[in-house]
């Protein structure tokens, strides 16, 4: 996961105020209303994403805020091994040492979010769109293997314009009409916090529903501080620090044709 490099203090403080009339715009919201159990009487929630940190990131609070239904049960499946970050380079390691590190902090960040099950790909970092095919085919197996009533994913712009992002989004989004899924979430942010942490010439898809993490912000944090070997670059430094000012995490809903 990388967003903006720099983030000037002064546009960061103007969002954090104008960002609040932007909130009043987007319905708050729970991301199970409506989510009928499946026949074991649970409701099982499946993150998809490319690489391990991006269920912290812009879920984290959700997924914990999920756990209070004692009904839920979650599951994540990261697509890519994560060994092409620049983490690597800033600490003088193979791309198969930091791919073996990611797995091991993904494992520390399901025990704080309380994620029931990981499920690890293989695929390279930064290659994930070589594989249209069987990445669909990957996702389409699981969300049925698990029974996820929920899927939740990156948007169109995969927030970061990450080529694997965008490629995993793709896939998803193709699959999902085919799944037993019920709904699917995008992950998302209103534009002027988008603007600021992400890309400034980039329209996010606009979110439908805001969920307050307030309460879960703390284990959040630490789920990300999980994340050792991706708060080596300062702009992820940058990052963590921003996210901490933000209670809440924005979503746009797809429905089944």
């Amino acid at each position: 996961m990388r967003l903006n490099q720099r983030i000037p203090i002064t546009a960061f403080i103007a969002a954090l105020f104008f960002s609040a009339s932007v909130l009043a715009r987007v319905p708050a919201g729970d991301l199970l209303e409506g989510v009928m159990p499946g026949p074991d009487g649970k409701i099982h929630v499946l993150t998809v994403f490319p690489h391990q940190d991006d269920e912290t990131f812009f879920v984290g609070g959700t997924l914990l805020k999920m756990k209070n239904d004692p009904r839920v049960v979650t599951h994540s499946y990261c697509m890519t091994l994560g060994d092409a970050s620049e983490a690597k380079d800033i600490l003088g390691i193979t791309p198969e040492k930091l791919g073996r590190m990611r797995i091991k902090e993904l494992e520390l960040a399901a025990e704080v979010l309380d994620i029931d099950e990981v499920i690890q790909g293989n695929y390279h970092d930064q290659h994930l769109a070589e594989h249209p095919e069987e990445a669909r085919q990957k996702i389409l197996d699981i969300i049925n293997r698990v029974g996820a009533q929920v899927v939740i994913t990156f948007g169109p712009e995969g927030i970061t314009m990450h080529t694997d992002h965008r490629a995993e989004y793709k896939f998803t989004r193709e699959v999902f009409p085919q799944s037993n899924a019920q709904k699917l979430f995008l992950v998302s942010m209103p534009k002027p916090i988008y603007r600021i942490l992400a890309h400034p010439g980039v329209t996010p898809i606009p979110p439908t529903i805001a969920v307050d993490i307030k309460d879960q912000k703390k284990l959040k944090m630490q789920a990300l501080r999980s994340h050792a070997s991706q708060t080596r670059p300062m702009s992820m430094k940058t990052v963590i620090f921003a996210i901490r000012f933000f209670d809440h995490e924005y979503f746009a809903l797809i429905e089944k044709p």
